[in-house]
């Protein structure tokens, strides 16, 4: 990658802190993101009735969907 993923993610954890998770928020919020593992999208949602993502940190699913290979590295989700 061209450049360093930290000042991204700097910002994001400022924005959003760790105890703001997606299955928290008040508002519908859907993130879609790729992975390059799996090569297949990945629906990010706040209201996911399966619950798959709902303790995922909010700046995570945001910098999942920032990533771009050639210029910023990969955001490999904690779950």
């Amino acid at each position: 990658p061209k450049y360093s993923e930290k000042p991204l993610a700097d910002v994001l954890k400022k924005t959003f802190t760790e105890l703001d998770k997606l299955g928290d928020l008040k508002r519908k919020l859907f993130i879609l993101t790729y992975d390059v593992t799996g090569r297949r999208t990945v629906m990010l949602r706040s209201y996911d009735e399966r619950k798959e993502f709902q303790d995922l940190p909010v700046w995570e699913a945001v910098k999942a969907s920032c990533s771009a290979p050639a210029y910023l590295p990969a955001h490999v989700l904690t779950m």
